[in-house]
């Protein structure tokens, strides 16, 4: 998808930005395609998605050795609004439709490994938003979201050390970790009323 930025870049065409609450709602397109192509597997008892993936028609060169548009009419379709798309939105097949995107999305959600930003080391300079190529608020965010890739070029491109950093401590850790605090606070409240 670099090369398309490329491309773009060459043909002087500027990268459509999507609104941020669209953004939102569109990136669910990941989790409903992965969830009608777990379903019409299970049914079908085959990899269903296997002969559409545009990834796997662009990538896999079966196209140019191979080439058959009487049978695989859908499968160039779907290719061509993929690369049409990414070449107007930065990276539109992983941000919005990218079924194994999802997956490892809902597995971030439990990934030991986070981004976090420091509030107080932080200027909010936005620097750190520039080079995300899922194009994350890391500036706004304290735990960075699990659609992060984990490139970790928003933490390279920071110049506040500390302001951002990789750190082994997932996400429920600080949930599980509040609860305990509030938990404990509350019993040291009730030994000190009695």
């Amino acid at each position: 998808m670099a090369l398309l930025n490329w491309v773009r870049g060459k043909l002087h065409i500027r990268a459509i930005q999507v609104p941020a609450r669209l953004d939102r709602v569109l990136r669910y397109g990941r989790y409903v395609l992965l969830t009608l192509i777990l379903f019409q597997t299970i049914a079908s008892v085959q990899l269903w998605f296997g002969n559409y993936d545009p990834y796997k028609t662009i990538f896999g060169l079966d196209w140019l050795f191979n080439f058959n548009l009487a049978t695989s009419w859908i499968t160039y379709l779907l290719a061509l609004i993929v690369l049409t798309a990414s070449l107007f939105v930065e990276r539109a097949w992983c941000r919005y439709a990218c079924p194994l995107g999802g997956a490892i999305s809902l597995l971030g959600k439990a990934s030991l490994l986070r981004i976090r930003r420091t509030e107080d080391a932080c200027k909010s300079c936005a620097i750190c938003d520039k080079p995300c190529p899922v194009k994350l608020n890391v500036s706004t965010a304290k735990t960075i979201s699990s659609d992060c890739i984990g490139c970790l070029a928003c933490v390279d491109s920071c110049p506040r050390p500390g302001a951002l950093e990789a750190t082994l401590a997932p996400v429920w850790l600080d949930s599980l970790r509040s609860r305990l605090h509030r938990t404990h606070t509350t019993a040291q409240e009730v030994s000190h009323a009695r």
